[in-house]
């Protein structure tokens, strides 16, 4: 006497939902980062680190089809910029006025998109399911 087992195993059923989840997935990733990113911003005002915006679907400012799931931090204003650079502590002579923040960093930014990538990822992982 033999035993069959049949399966469908709905791959493409699979792909669908995982689509449909992966905006979600890579907002929730970004926002972690948002959460880090945010205690490092210089503050002056507390303008800055109240301005930090997490989206979907955006690329250097240029919106992007969907279905490429992107997220973005973004810090808005040339403010912004310079804060980030710091540029005054490297070109005095020539940039602006000194930073004057007693709390944040330069680059406030990067750190953590280096430090807590793998975290950023595992949480994009855990929300698709893999």
């Amino acid at each position: 006497m033999g035993i069959e087992y049949e399966f469908n195993l709905h791959f493409d059923e699979l792909r669908a939902e995982m689509r449909e989840r992966a905006d979600e997935a890579v907002l929730a990733g970004m926002s972690y980062m948002h959460g880090q990113v945010t205690p490092l911003v210089p503050v002056e005002s507390g303008d800055l680190a109240g301005s930090g915006d997490v989206g979907l679907g955006y690329v250097d400012g240029a919106a992007i089809d969907s279905a490429d799931h992107v997220a973005h931090l973004f810090y808005p204003g040339p403010y912004a910029l310079y804060q980030h650079e710091g540029v005054y502590f490297r070109r005095p002579a020539t940039y602006g006025a000194p930073l004057t923040h007693t709390h944040g960093e330069s680059f406030f930014l990067i750190r953590p998109m280096i430090t807590d990538a793998e975290t950023a990822i595992d949480i994009v992982r855990e929300r698709l399911g893999l």
